[in-house]
Formats: C-alpha cells, sequence, structure tokens
C-alpha cells in the first residue's frame, strides 16, 4: 500500500499542470480535478451559441478565450522550465498555439491520466486521520470520495466577472456584457459601443471590434493607461475609437462620464473590468473574504497559503505579475511545505503577516509599486523554493516587450523588436 501523500489540484490550466508536474518530481500523488472536458484553462476556447447579458448572470461560463486571442507576454517569459516552445513559435502566441503547448507538456509529464476531466469543485471538508494528521475531502460533482493530505486552488481567477458599481447599471437600456463572454467582433457589427476598462481585455476588444462597430468608446479612469502612450482624437482601423473618462451613470441608452459628458445611444457597453475570485474558493477556506482590492481571496500568508492550514494554497493571487513564471515559483514552495522541507512561522505570525499583505494591497497602487512589490515577492519564492531568481535576462525581455508596445499599441504582436 502506497503511503505517499496525495494532492488535490483544482483546475487543469497552467497553474495546474504546473504544480502537478512539481508534485509528481518530488514523489507526491496527485489528483486534479478539472470542471470542463478539456485542459487549457482560460487559454481553452468555450463557444457560446450566444452572448448573454451579464446582468442575468453569467453561469457555466468559465473561460475568457476568443478565437483570435493572442498572448500579450513575450512566448520567453511563459514557458514552462525545461520545456521549450516548437520552433517557429511567434514572439506572442496564439490561443490555440498555447493550447497545443499546455496539452504537449501535460502529455510529456504524465498528467493526463492525472485528471479527472467533467468534475466540479464545489468545496473542501475537513476529517478526521487515525495518523494524527489533517486530511481534506474535495468535494467535486460527481463526488470523488478521497482523502487527501493537501490541496492547491488553481481554478479561481478568470471565470467571475468583477462588475463596477455604476449608478443606473440595472436601468440601462442597452445590453451589457463582460469580457468573459466576447468571442468575435462580428456581433458588434453597426453597433455603438462602449467599452469600460483598459487592461489587455479592453485594449484587445475596442481594436478588434473597430472595422466592425459604428463607434467604439473607451472609457477608463484616469492612470488606468499609466504605462501607455496615450492616443489623441480617432484611431483604430475603423477610425472610430475614441477615449473618455470613465462612466459614473446610466441613463436609458446614455452613459454619463466623470466629467460630464454623454455618450447617447449607446447599444452595448462591454465591461472589462477584470475578474474575482470565484466563490467556490472562498466558502471552502476557513476565515477567507474576498480581499479589499477586489480581485484576490485573504487572507493568505505569502499570498499562497491558508494561514491556519498551510496544506491548503491558492495559486495566482498577486496583484501583478508574469503568471507562468509565479506559478512555476509557487510549485517549488508548495511542494518543500508538503515535503516538510521548509518550516513557516507560527500561525498566528502567518495570520499576522496574511493580514498585513491584504492592508498593503488596498486601495489604487501605483505600476511601479505593484511590479516592486511582484519582484520582491519572485526573489522571495525563488529562495523559499531553492531555486534561482528570474534572471536579469528575464527582467530586460519583460521590459523589452513592454517598450515594443509603446511604440506599436496596434501592432505589436507582429512587428518585429527594434
Amino acid at each position: 500500500m502506497s503511503h505517499r501523500k496525495k494532492i488535490a489540484v483544482i483546475g487543469a490550466g497552467p497553474a495546474g499542470l504546473m504544480i502537478a508536474r512539481e508534485l509528481l518530481a518530488n514523489d507526491l500523488d496527485v489528483a486534479i480535478f478539472e470542471r470542463r472536458e478539456c485542459l487549457g484553462g482560460s487559454w481553452a476556447l468555450q463557444s457560446l451559441t450566444e452572448i448573454p447579458d451579464v446582468r442575468q448572470g453569467l453561469s457555466h461560463i468559465y473561460s475568457p478565450a476568443f478565437p483570435s486571442l493572442r498572448a500579450n507576454f513575450p512566448k520567453q517569459v511563459m514557458e514552462v522550465w525545461g520545456f521549450p516552445y516548437p520552433k517557429g513559435t511567434p514572439t506572442y502566441p496564439s490561443r490555440e498555439q498555447i493550447c497545443n503547448y499546455l496539452e504537449d507538456f501535460a502529455r510529456h509529464s504524465s498528467l493526463i491520466e492525472k485528471i479527472r476531466f467533467n468534475h466540479q469543485f464545489v468545496g473542501l471538508e475537513q476529517i478526521d486521520s487515525s495518523s494524527g494528521s489533517r486530511k481534506w475531502r474535495a468535494l467535486t460533482e460527481p463526488d470523488n470520495g478521497e482523502e487527501f493530505s493537501g490541496v492547491v486552488l488553481c481554478n479561481s481567477r478568470y471565470s467571475t466577472p468583477s462588475l463596477p458599481d455604476i449608478k443606473g447599471l440595472s436601468d440601462f437600456t442597452g445590453k451589457v456584457e463582460h469580457s468573459l463572454t466576447y468571442r468575435v467582433p462580428e456581433n458588434y457589427r453597426n453597433q455603438r459601443v462602449a467599452v469600460m476598462g483598459t487592461g489587455p481585455s479592453g485594449e484587445d476588444i475596442s481594436r478588434e471590434i473597430s472595422p466592425q462597430a459604428t463607434k467604439v468608446y473607451v472609457c477608463a479612469h484616469k492612470g488606468s493607461r499609466e504605462h501607455l502612450v496615450p492616443e489623441e482624437g480617432y484611431y483604430g482601423e475603423g477610425n472610430n475609437i475614441t477615449r473618455h473618462k470613465d462612466i459614473a451613470e446610466c441613463r436609458g441608452k446614455t452613459l454619463i462620464l466623470e466629467d460630464g459628458e454623454k455618450l447617447e445611444d449607446v447599444d452595448v457597453l462591454i465591461l472589462c473590468t477584470g475578474y474575482q475570485v470565484e466563490d467556490s474558493v472562498i466558502t471552502s477556506l476557513k476565515g477567507a473574504f474576498l480581499s479589499g482590492n477586489k480581485l484576490s481571496v485573504a487572507p493568505l500568508y505569502m499570498n499562497l497559503f491558508h494561514p491556519e492550514f498551510p496544506e491548503l494554497s491558492v495559486t495566482g493571487m498577486e496583484i501583478l505579475g508574469v503568471p507562468f513564471m509565479l506559478f512555476q515559483y509557487q510549485a517549488k514552495v508548495i511542494v518543500r511545505q508538503l515535503k516538510g522541507e521548509i518550516t513557516l512561522p507560527p500561525t498566528k505570525q502567518r495570520q499576522y503577516a496574511a493580514r498585513r499583505i491584504e492592508l498593503m494591497q488596498t486601495g489604487k497602487i501605483s505600476l511601479e509599486t505593484r511590479r516592486d512589490i511582484a519582484i520582491a515577492q519572485l526573489r522571495r519564492l525563488a529562495r523559499l523554493g531553492d531555486v534561482k531568481p528570474p534572471s536579469a535576462e528575464i527582467f530586460l525581455t519583460a521590459q523589452k516587450s513592454s517598450i515594443h508596445r509603446k511604440k506599436y499599441p496596434n501592432t505589436y504582436r507582429d512587428v518585429p523588436w527594434d
């Protein structure tokens, strides 16, 4: 009978696969629970027969991927260590190329047979163990009936929309969508569209629908484009995109902006306002709540471990970072903790540190500060994981990509680097 610790990994996206690979490589048994019929997480396309209004709920929609989606990070910072992309892969791979890469990686690492597809995670249950050590059930539908020494939650980052508090939004007589359900630009033919938010989704979607839409209004708060060169006047392939202040109120089909400007006869409002942790993660962790930044779960020690039960961890909760790189450093630390190779501080110290991190991340934080926090965290994870920190070359690559994107905001994925 095997005495290896068995760990449940929730989600077969990039984080889940990288965590599982590291667990197996360290003689820990693994069961991966994936609610969909495929791996790939947010990179795996989920076809929609119709685009729902977000005010009616978006249950059973798990992926924000759309057919033309491409990475906004260069492939050099999106590689799994020791497993390069195929030769000829462009600097900014397509959604399909990333999904194929992840599937190749899963097969190469013998992970496919560890995945329980079509298993929806619904919560955790602590159980008594004759050995005296804590055990957990990862509750799924259908039920799996297994006991685990630890659980890693990798399922929570890009499937639950974060919705803004806009006066009159519920009474807006146009359609309200979220970037989670965006699929093709033809859905906006001859429509007047407002896009709220200027993160990667807002930038990509507004430009992609420009040739089809009659008018595209991009609305965002001051400082949201501090990392990009500002655009003025009309731009985009349809020469019909304009930038505006954030939305303060909706009246009928009119959007009233922070500066008093009115955008009239708006047919569709697309909310590119990001995501928050899904409820199953928050409700399954004792004492957990949606953080003050409305994006992640708190409190977590090192933004990773449950402060009372460190055998429970949640990946990807940093306020800024390069996901693939972050997941791999987190995997190293999680495995060392589960194997007892590192000793975390006592419970009360972990709880204090977790609350302090939550306070630091709450409220508006400049991009530079978020970058500094992210870099410091990667280096700390590297020390605890007993691996080298990100090289200067990696940071230089990320910096070059940022400069390149500023210089070619419309075509940066296809224009060679200077």
